[in-house]
């Protein structure tokens, strides 16, 4: 406390986001004229201001400011320095005016004044100050003032004027340079609208200026909705209203008037404009007036036809002023005469220099030519100047309400004024440009400055509601939001952003964001699911103490026991501040603590004086600025008023400063005074919070509170009783704030209780009170009042409700409702649980006593303002002043004598909450908690100080946990106590729990790597001995310390007798003189078996001893490290061990060499690890066992042989003989090699690997001489014979083995048969699928084209798509009907088309039946592509569509030789798609090899082949059906050369097309095959050809076939050729004969041509003429060329020239033909068979 502020800087890596969204986020700023705060320019200000109006009214307006020496003077100071010299005769009669420069100059010049100086600060004082001192000493005179001029004091009301304060607006409108002087766009609440009905009420004397607002609008009522009559205006002065004159132009006034005009007229249909500042000004009319009590307006706006009702007054303004867009933005910011209403003329508009308003000049009650010199003030600022009752009424300074703006909005205006002060460039950071101490040197000039000097304004958006408008901080109950504000954020920092600026904004306000989630990854550069991440970091900050929404609900906060959320103590404010913007000293409500977290922006300039100087701070305000205080005497309470440090230095006042950076929290102190401003754009959150301590502070503030008359913000007393009772009540409490703050607050409650008791119930007194009542009785009396009596029905249902819960909460309940059970948890809410009246009853539950709800509920003092909460006076008879909360007249103990008007006694009613004697429990129950800690601390400082002293008697661990039980049941013990108390008990718990734990580890099984040691047994004995507790174990101890040297006694002795036996050993050992290849020399040297097993049997005697005595030491957990016992012994048991071994060996292998049975045959890998676990004793002495030396000679000789085998078994290309060889040698050996196992597996296995190999090439060579189909198929597969192939080498079949070779000569003859055959069939793009199922798939479909109908054979190679009916093209473009998946193109089908993009396409017999979309299309289509007609095009002869060259691949050249054309689609209808052998190609998926290259490579098969490949059987069973087709085709072929031929059969449409249906479904069957048959193809070609040519022209027709038609069938004919053979001669003939005629006809045709240039030769056209009469028997000629012969015959010539017109020819072929009837004499003579 002693700087009053602690700034707290949080740990590295701690920074919580930012969850406000700022584009959403919106507040209310209040705005601060920067030359106001300063308490010394306010007050020269407000002098100025007073002095000039002053000068007005005399008739000598101030021209301009004085100056002195180029410096304005301080006529403030100038004046009370002359007057407290005792005036202007007293300065010149003593020569004083040096002494009132050296006070009053701001100058170096002012410092030794020169004459001249001072005769001009002389005249200034006697042109502007002599006058008004003149009219105050005559106005103290007539007030009787008897002071003495030396002690004349100026009082703010002497030199306070009203004009001085500042308006209630926000924002300052810019002005046209035309204008005089700028006019502030302030705009005015409701209620400042003048009433221009002349109603009667105290409010309408009061001075208001008409003026246009945007809120606050008149809303219509029933009563209100009365429309003006007509009667109102006389029917002589009505006058026509044309349509011209309701439009906006005609309200404009002239611009030349020089008259006052009055009050424009509204009319229904009247257009006007009106401005908005969201929008703009928009046109809108007028609907309808009303009359009534407050007139009305409705309107409606023609933009978007909504309407709206507007109050009469400001409907004249509006109308007044609706011309044009320009006009109605000066009424809405207020910039018009007010006098007219109207806003033009504004050369000659004349500005108020007290209020800013505007009059015209002629406007004026006496009209001026030109503007005045010097100052001029309105009727309405003199009136207010001089009227006695304004000047008691002057409004106190505060700050007004600004804008609503959003956070974006505000920092964009905040940085570009600090920008624009600053001159800076707009790339600048104008956080970083300037230094925070430039920063405040220049605030402290700026307020140094008066108004009158210098206006600056700035918007502070200060106390935002965040429980309303959302927190810095995550909140759980806004948590989806706030997720959805960072992740937004989030997400525009790691993907791209809308734009720069957006990014910009993203970046700026991502504090916290980044660093947490790198924090979260470990690293800036991890990699994390940002989404969860997100999450957690914002549950990590919304559950943090640190949080301000969390921090005055945390435990050790008194705050935490109120039921409302108090905004602004216990719901944070939010701060957002823009350059110079300024929080004014003050304290915190109820001197609370305070907190505030800077989020983001630039720092804050605190200002901080102690807690213990805030009385001086007070009273040096008061000295500094006397006048301010006269009017507002809790000034210092009202945030508005700003003291340099210096200044307070300068008076004793100790001031510290802090600067409060992002990131940064600053904590202020109870009753110390805080200030300071902001140097930038930033965003901060506070506060409030309340400990134990806090408490003396709160009384301190409310006794302020109650002088001067200030709302508490709740209950104080109210808070103390609950904190009483949950100490009681609760399970541990603060001691020392308990003893220093909490008792002596109760107390002192108690004694003003007494206090108050006394002064009721003195019956000497006046004001003796004699009614008694709980206060909860008498709340339930106002209630019965209130329901009985006339009262509002909405207000009473509230403050009924609320007084019936204070009623049930203070009445007596029943035992089963007093519970306990908040008791123990550690302090709850304002409890309702009262106790008996016997006993007193205990506090309720504040629910109405504290918060927002608290300043309108309770029982407060009508005069202090102050809660009482314990006790009251009533008055049952006067009502409670205006202002006060409703029901009765209440005083508190001071102020209930004079509460009400009749100041009766009998009227009055004292009321209580509870006896005294509850006060007293309370305070005997607190005291008796703390006289148990006090009793605990006793006790406990006896028991631990004999801890440091030598005593006989120990206490016990028990007595020492009842006392630590005790200290912490009492709640306040003291923690050190508690800590050492703690520390002994758990030393003595902690020696039993080690005793324990190593008893408890001996009685364990054995564990690896845990040992004990008689060492630590012993060291717990010693520690023991220096406990003050004796531990019970103690006894135990010492048992196993003598066990364990009675085992360790033991051991040495076994360890002995293991040394006399290396001794023995030694001794017996006898050296070999042979070499030691000699394998029976060894053997010799070697003992006898049963010498050996006799040692065998003693030594393992002594083995079982040392086991035993090892399981003794192990159970007594020895150690089994190097060196000690427990390893010595276990080191000579694996001696004696190893010397057994060696023994057993050692007899076995002289066994096995005299030819006896030995008990096991010993093998290399056994004595090798034997002679290893030799090498692991590490003897000092090598003869310690006598035989080791001859077994490793004959292991050497051993692992000689054993090299042999491993060598041979690694090479794989020793043969089967060798290994045989060397398998024998070595088991010849005393001591056989390791591996001579795997030998003889290995000889195994390759000999049943060239038996299977032989058996397999055996079985080829059989079926070479008899190949058959059976052969083959028992045959194994291919995959069979390489998977035995390939176990060759895990047969260790060698590489140079004749077998082997054959068997893999053999397989590569099947892998080339096989890819052979799939090349043969396959293509490479269908290379992946397998040979067997491309030909499985093959034959299936052999077999269900056998099931197949015939007309399902005509179906299939002639199906067309779409509804034209047109191949398919790869050209084009389709569409595929969703449900019956057929093919359309879009061009056919437009109205068909979906509309929107996720539609599904239905075509017409799919969809159900609808409208159809009229859609037309110009363009024809054509061909295959369904496109526009553009060259070259041919025209099908059979159907007549036409067809672009490249779509039917023709090329230009091939076009002039064709005679005939046959479509695609034609060629499908005639079942002639097997002519196109590319179609055939493209639609089979092999390359269609022919049947007896096929055959060749079965045959391949059977003869060489020793498996069977893959898809061997489907290639026989194809092959199989393949030939049953040929078969199927030529038995078909032969029946149809030995029918005889009759023309009379193919006259008959029916036996045609059942020969046709029957050629077509084999012609399928034929092209469908996966193997060519070409000869097959060729003559069911030929056989189709003849029906063709025999239904065409022998069939039932009327018309002779076209010529283009004959010519196609000739064509068809070469384009099978060779190979194409007519089945009967009769079908030869017919085909010359078609020939012959087709020839003459082409004859015909040529010389038709040459007409075309000889138009002349009518003769040749003549003869050509009958030359096709002739030919019309047999044929029909094209009938352009008939045309053009016919035309010249009768003199008209006309050629086509394109498909259009020889589409009109064909059409006329109706009218003009050649044909003749059916049994016309040619058509016989054509069908007579011509062979």
């Amino acid at each position: 406390m002693q700087a009053g502020i602690c700034k707290i800087v949080p740990p590295k890596g701690w920074r919580p986001p930012f969850a406000i969204n700022e584009k959403t986020f919106r507040f209310r700023t209040r705005v601060q004229l920067l030359n106001c705060i300063e308490g010394h320019s306010r007050a020269e200000g407000q002098f100025v201001e007073a002095l000039r109006l002053f000068l007005y009214q005399r008739g000598e307006p101030m021209k301009e400011l004085p100056r002195a020496d180029g410096q304005l003077v301080n006529l403030h100071l100038l004046y009370k320095t002359v007057v407290s010299f005792g005036g202007f005769d007293a300065v010149c009669a003593s020569d004083k005016w040096e002494q009132v420069v050296r006070r009053v100059g701001r100058t170096k010049a002012a410092a030794e004044p020169s004459e001249e100086l001072c005769r001009s600060y002389k005249a200034h004082y006697h042109t502007n100050l002599l006058a008004y001192e003149e009219e105050q000493r005559s106005k103290e005179i007539c007030n009787g003032s008897t002071s003495e001029p030396a002690e004349t004091k100026v009082k703010v009301e002497e030199v306070q004027a009203t004009p001085s304060a500042p308006s209630s607006s926000g924002d300052t409108k810019a002005t046209p340079s035309s204008k005089p002087r700028s006019i502030s766009g302030r705009k005015r609440s409701a209620s400042t609208l003048a009433n221009r009905d002349g109603n009667n009420s105290d409010e309408d004397d009061l001075r208001v200026k008409r003026t246009l607002f945007s809120e606050g609008e008149h809303t219509s009522g029933e009563e209100n909705d009365a429309p003006l009559k007509s009667e109102q205006i006389p029917k002589d002065q009505k006058r026509k209203i044309r349509q011209c004159d309701l439009e906006p132009e005609a309200l404009k006034p002239s611009e030349t008037r020089n008259e006052r005009l009055g009050a424009p007229e509204i009319l229904a249909g009247q257009k006007f404009y009106r401005f908005f500042p969201e929008v703009g000004a928009v046109l809108a009319e007028v609907k309808r007036v009303f009359g009534g009590k407050k007139p009305h307006v409705a309107v409606r706006y023609l933009d978007d036809g909504s309407n709206d009702d507007i109050e009469l007054s400001t409907m004249e303004i509006l109308i007044a002023n609706g011309w044009d867009a320009d006009a109605a933005e000066l009424a809405y910011n207020s910039e018009i005469c007010q006098v007219c209403l109207r806003g033009d003329c504004w050369n000659r508009m004349l500005l108020c220099d007290g209020c800013n308003s505007g009059q015209h000049f002629f406007c004026l009650d006496n009209p001026l030519s030109k503007v005045p010199t010097g100052d001029w003030y309105c009727k309405e600022c003199v009136k207010d100047a001089t009227d006695p009752n304004k000047q008691k009424d002057n409004p106190k300074f505060g700050f007004d309400m600004g804008a609503e703006i959003s956070m974006v909005d505000y920092k964009e205006r905040a940085d570009a004024w600090k920008r624009n002060y600053f001159s800076l460039s707009s790339d600048a950071n104008p956080d970083e440009a300037i230094s925070d101490r430039d920063l405040e040197k220049e605030y402290w000039r700026l307020l140094s400055i008066p108004m009158h000097e210098q206006r600056l304004e700035v918007q502070y958006g200060s106390d935002v509601d965040t429980g309303a408008n959302g927190s810095g901080f995550p909140r759980l109950d806004l948590y989806m939001k706030n997720l959805r504000t960072v992740s937004k954020r989030w997400k525009n920092l790691t993907t791209k952003a809308k734009s720069e600026y957006v990014l910009k904004l993203s970046k700026f306000f991502s504090h916290g964001l980044r660093e947490g989630l790198s924090t979260a990854a470990g690293g800036e550069s991890a990699n994390i699911d940002a989404a969860k991440s997100i999450e957690a970091l914002l549950q990590r900050y919304a559950q943090d103490d640190w949080n301000l929404n969390n921090m005055p609900k945390l435990p050790g906060s008194v705050l935490q026991h109120l039921d409302e959320d108090i905004k602004g103590v216990m719901v944070p404010w939010l701060y957002a501040g823009m350059c110079f913007s300024t929080f004014c000293w003050h304290v915190e409500d109820h001197n609370f603590y305070s907190t505030s977290y800077l989020h983001c922006g630039a720092p804050k300039t605190w200002y901080g004086i102690p807690c213990g100087s805030a009385e001086l701070f007070e009273r040096t305000m008061k000295e500094l600025t006397p006048e301010l205080f006269g009017s507002q005497p809790d000034l210092h309470m009202q945030l508005v008023t700003m003291f340099s440090p210096k200044t307070l230095r300068e008076h004793g006042v100790p001031v510290y400063r802090a600067t409060h950076r992002p990131n940064e929290f600053i904590v202020t102190f109870p009753s110390a005074y805080h200030a300071g401003f902001n140097n930038g754009f930033n965003c901060a959150e506070a506060v409030n919070f309340a400990t134990v301590d806090w408490l003396p502070w709160g009384a301190k503030s409310l006794r302020k509170y109650r002088e001067f008359r200030k709302l508490p913000v709740f209950c104080h007393e109210a808070l103390v009783c609950t904190l009483a009772d949950t100490l009681v009540d609760g399970s541990s409490f603060d001691y020392e704030n308990t003893e220093s703050s909490l008792l002596p607050a109760v107390e002192q409650m108690l004694q003003g209780y007494r206090e108050f008791e006394r002064c009721v119930n003195d019956s000497n007194s006046k004001m003796h009170v004699v009614k008694r009542e709980l206060m909860a009785d008498f709340e339930k009396h106002q209630h019965r009042a209130v329901s009985a009596g006339s009262v509002d029905p909405e207000s009473s249902s509230t403050t009924s409700m609320r007084r019936s819960m204070v009623a049930r909460a203070c009445t007596r309940p029943s035992k089963m409702g007093a519970t306990n059970s908040t008791r123990g948890s550690g302090g709850g809410k304002m409890r309702t649980k009262m106790e008996s009246a016997d006993a007193s009853m205990r506090p309720t539950r504040m629910v109405l006593w504290a918060g927002r709800s608290g300043k309108n509920e309770g029982l407060r003092c009508v005069t202090c303002k102050q809660y009482c909460y314990l006790q009251a006076v009533v008055c049952i008879r006067c009502r409670p002043p205006y202002g006060s909360s409703g029901g009765s007249t209440v005083g508190c103990l001071e102020h209930y004598p004079t509460m009400c008007k009749c100041g009766d006694p009998e009227n009055f009613v004292y009321l209580y909450r509870y006896e005294a004697s509850r006060l007293e429990q309370m305070i005997n129950s607190v005291r008796g908690r703390m006289d148990g800690v006090r009793a605990w601390t006793r006790d406990c400082d006896a028991a631990i100080r004999p801890l440091n002293q030598v005593h006989t008697t120990k206490p016990t661990i028990e007595d020492l946990k009842r006392l630590l039980s005790r200290g912490k049941s009492c709640g306040g013990a003291d923690r050190g106590r508690l800590d050492a108390l703690e520390l002994v008990v758990s030393d003595t718990e902690r020696w039993d729990a080690h005793a324990e734990r190593l008893l408890e580890f001996l009685r364990q099984e054995p564990t690896q790597g845990m040992s004990l040691n008689v060492g630590q047994f012993e060291s717990l004995l010693q520690s023991a001995a220096k406990m003050l507790v004796k531990p019970a174990a103690i006894s135990k101890i010492r048992e196993v310390v003598d066990e364990w040297h009675a085992a360790h006694t033991a051991a040495v002795k076994l360890l002995r007798s293991t040394i006399d036996v290396q001794r023995n050993e030694a001794a017996s050992k006898v050296h070999l003189r042979t070499s030691s290849s000699d394998a029976l020399s060894i053997i010799r040297s070697m003992s006898a078996p049963s010498v050996l097993l006799h040692d065998n049997v003693r030594y393992g005697l002594l083995i079982t001893a040392i086991s035993d005595m090892g399981s003794r030491l192990r159970a007594m957990k020895e150690s089994n490290s190097g060196g000690s016992l427990l390893s010595q012994l276990a080191g000579a048991q694996r001696y004696l061990e190893v010397l057994c071994k060696v023994n057993v060996l050692a007899a076995s292998i002289v066994e096995i060499t005299q030819g006896r049975t030995a008990v096991s045959a010993p093998t290399q890998e056994y004595i090798e690890r034997v002679l290893g676990e030799v090498n692991d004793l590490h003897l000092v002495n090598l003869n310690s066992i006598a035989n080791t030396e001859a077994l490793y000679k004959m292991l050497a000789i051993t692992r000689t042989e054993s090299l042999e085998v491993d060598q041979a078994l690694q090479d794989r290309s020793k043969s089967t003989e060798e290994l045989e060889a060397l398998l024998r040698r070595a088991k010849a050996l005393p001591i056989p090699p390791a591996r001579i196992q795997d030998l003889e597996h290995r000889l195994e296995k390759c000999r049943q690997w060239e038996q299977h190999a032989e058996q397999i090439l055996r079985a080829v060579s059989g079926s070479v001489a008899t190949p058959n189909f059976k052969s083959v198929m028992e045959r194994p597969s291919l995959d069979q014979v390489e998977a035995f192939y390939t176990q060759a080498d895990n047969h260790f079949v060698p590489s140079t083995s004749l077998l082997r070779r054959q068997l893999h000569s053999r397989l590569q003859d099947c892998r080339r048969w096989c890819d052979a055959v799939h090349a043969l069939f396959l293509r490479p793009s269908n290379g992946h699928l397998p040979l067997g199922q491309f030909l499985q798939t093959a034959l299936d479909k052999v077999k269900q084209q056998l099931s197949r109908s015939i007309d399902q054979a005509l179906q299939t190679h002639s199906r067309l798509h779409c509804v034209c009916q047109q191949v398919l093209s790869e050209r084009v473009q389709l569409v595929t009907c969703q449900r019956c998946h057929y093919y359309f193109h879009p061009q056919c089908i437009p109205e068909l088309l979906p509309q929107r993009p996720r539609e599904i396409f239905l075509c017409m017999s799919c969809q159900p039946p609808q409208r159809k979309r009229a859609i037309r299309s110009d363009t024809s289509i054509f061909c295959l592509c369904r496109g526009p007609e553009h060259a070259p095009m041919i025209c099908c002869d059979f159907c007549d569509e036409w067809y672009h060259s490249t779509c039917v691949d023709l090329s230009p050249r091939e076009l002039d030789g064709i005679e005939a054309f046959r479509c695609p689609r034609c060629s499908r209808r005639q079942n002639l798609y097997y002519l196109d052998k590319k179609l055939l190609r493209r639609e089979c998926l092999g390359r269609r090899p022919t049947l007896a290259r096929v055959e060749n490579f079965l045959a391949q098969m059977q003869a060489h082949l020793v498996a069977c490949p893959p898809g061997a059987r489907e290639l026989m069973a194809y092959v199989h059906a393949v030939k049953g087709v040929q078969n199927d085709v030529n038995s078909f072929v032969r029946n149809f050369a030995m029918r005889p031929f009759s023309p009379a059969a193919y006259s008959t449409l029916d036996y045609v097309t059942a020969q046709e249906a029957a050629v077509v479904q084999l012609m399928e069957r034929v092209t469908n095959l996966k193997v060519g048959l070409e000869a097959t193809q060729v003559q069911l070609g030929a056989v189709h050809w003849c029906l063709r040519a025999c239904r065409l022209v022998l069939g039932p027709n009327n018309h002779a076939p076209r010529y283009a038609h004959l010519v196609a069938l000739l064509q068809d004919v070469k384009s099978q050729e060779p190979g194409f053979v007519f089945p009967r001669e009769e079908y030869r003939l017919m085909q010359l004969t078609i020939a012959e005629r087709v020839s003459k006809a082409a004859n015909w045709l040529r010389a038709a041509k040459t007409l075309e240039v000889e138009e002349w030769n009518v003769e040749k056209a003549r003869r050509l003429q009958r030359e096709a009469m002739e030919l019309s028997a047999y044929l029909e000629l094209p009938a352009p060329e008939l045309q053009l012969v016919q035309n010249i015959i009768s003199g008209r010539v006309r050629v086509p020239v394109g498909p259009g017109e020889v589409e009109e020819e064909e059409e006329e072929e109706e009218e003009v033909t050649y044909d003749e009837q059916p049994n016309s004499p040619s058509a016989i003579a054509w069908k007579k068979p011509r062979w």
